[in-house]
């Protein structure tokens, strides 16, 4: 139930002639919400697929729903704009569309699932964005407050829009949201906590440029004020920048020892160190923590400064971080066959994710499976850590395995040296297969393709999944 409020606020939408403007996850969510509390509003939903009306779950609703109007299709859904007084966005139509430009400019009010969530929502708000590495953080964060006892929500990107919980969330919760630069695009509220993990180049058939990209993600600390608190790692030159703009206390966090540093690593350790401590302490054996690599380093300070910031204690934080499970798709462990290690990560999504999961695996030959969908991402580093790894051989999916072949064959001319071998495939189980029959005993093969699912899989997690039954299916 909302109080009253709550229910206050709300009601400055009761005299507003509203669009839904894309009709999957979020958009569906957005409905719901808006019609639970108004039952009698007119609402429109618009969406550029023109078969979403006939999908079986918005086909029950518009038979339900009298009050429901919609417009579908390319040619249409963007065309009633300047007809409606406030439009909530969803996350997977861009914002530099012309006619979302010109609604803009004629005075029409855009919003978002998110946006409303954080003006309504009671409780402390954590916000966790980043290009890699946020969905780890958001979950290694609820992980650690509700082993500290604490009334905890996980909602976000990770899959659960924030207005399907509104209503179940008091004042005592501690929200936790993975939030994407398409959610955090048009917000002017910030979370009260906002953790900032590295921010690289992606999503660039989105986004004009990197810098717009990055721009989208500032909303995260553009927007608080001196009573909130901003994470971050000084390590990083974006993350710096977004603490310039926040008006929040800062907590930071780095590899190396620093008077500023309230989490860092020293050989095995993890060390914390609060603003009221005269020594740091050892909270965590890296090596006795399941999320591998160096990279996940940054995803487990600033977790403990979060956890510390909230008062849960070192032996809580220290059991919980030795029992987290990793998130499927993430450097997953699969199975050995043959003295061949498989491991699945499908998550990573950008050559910069890719990078890390290959530093993982220093002392092993790996044959990388990689390539996907084309965001148009610069493979220059990722060439150069394969090479530098000594990757036995590259598995490469289309488009974007052609390019990161010619990059690799180019840098390796360049440094005269030699190439990996190189097979083009187009199925999960051809590149399984062709893996196996390359592999040598103690050989890593890794599914890190530095690039996104959409073509032959319907996303990372389907990609992933066919990864992991081709595996299995070797015994």
């Amino acid at each position: 139930m909302l109080t009253k409020t709550q229910s206050r606020q709300l009601q400055a939408l009761a005299q507003q002639k509203i669009l839904i403007l894309g009709g999957g996850r979020e958009g569906l969510s957005t409905y719901k919400f808006l019609r639970r509390h108004f039952p009698q509003l007119p609402l429109t939903i618009a969406d550029q697929n023109k078969k979403l009306k006939n999908n079986q779950l918005w086909k029950e609703i518009f038979i339900k729903d009298r009050k429901l109007n919609g417009f579908f299709g390319p040619e249409s859904y963007l065309q009633h704009l300047l007809d409606y007084d406030l439009i909530f966005r969803t996350p997977g139509i861009q914002p530099t569309l012309p006619a979302i430009i010109e609604a803009k400019q004629k005075g029409v009010l855009f919003t978002s699932n998110t946006q409303l969530f954080l003006k309504l929502v009671r409780g402390k708000t954590i916000g966790v964005t980043g290009t890699k590495g946020k969905s780890t953080t958001s979950s290694l964060i609820s992980h650690l407050l509700q082993a500290g006892g604490k009334k905890v929500q996980l909602l976000g990107n990770i899959g659960v829009p924030p207005l399907d919980l509104l209503e179940e969330i008091d004042g005592k919760t501690y929200t936790v949201m993975e939030m994407s630069a398409h959610q955090l695009q048009d917000l002017k509220q910030s979370p009260h906590l906002a953790v900032i993990q590295n921010i690289t180049s992606e999503h660039l058939d989105y986004y004009k440029n990197t810098a717009a990209y990055v721009e989208a993600k500032s909303a995260i600390a553009r927007w608080q004020k001196p009573s909130d608190y901003l994470v971050y790692s000084d390590d990083f030159a974006t993350s710096r920048d977004f603490a310039s703009l926040s008006k929040a206390q800062k907590l930071v966090y780095g590899q190396k020892e620093t008077p500023e540093h309230l989490a860092f690593v020293h050989g095995r350790a993890i060390f914390y160190r609060g603003p009221e401590d005269k020594l740091p302490r050892s909270l965590a054996d890296r090596k006795k923590i399941k999320l591998l690599g160096k990279h996940n380093l940054y995803n487990i300070m600033p977790a403990i400064i979060v956890a510390k910031h909230f008062l849960i204690t070192d032996e809580q934080i220290t059991t919980a971080l030795y029992n987290f499970t990793p998130l499927r798709h993430r450097l997953e462990y699969v199975q050995t066959v043959k003295d061949v290690s498989y491991y699945n990560d499908s998550l990573s999504t950008t050559p910069q994710a890719s990078v890390a999961a290959l530093q993982t695996f220093t002392e092993k030959k790996v044959i990388l499976i990689a390539g996907g969908h084309e965001r148009h991402q610069d493979f220059s580093h990722l060439a150069n850590k394969i090479i530098k790894n000594q990757v036995r051989a590259l598995i490469l999916f289309p488009p974007t395995g052609k390019r990161l072949k010619r990059t690799v064959i180019d840098l390796a001319i360049k440094k005269k040296v030699l190439v990996p071998q190189f097979y083009e495939v187009e199925k999960m189980v051809a590149a399984v297969q062709q893996a196996t029959a390359i592999a040598q005993p103690q050989d890593v093969v890794l599914l890190s393709p530095g690039a996104a699912s959409f073509g032959e899989f319907k996303d990372y997690a389907d990609r992933g999944d066919q990864f992991c039954q081709a595996v299995k299916n070797l015994l």
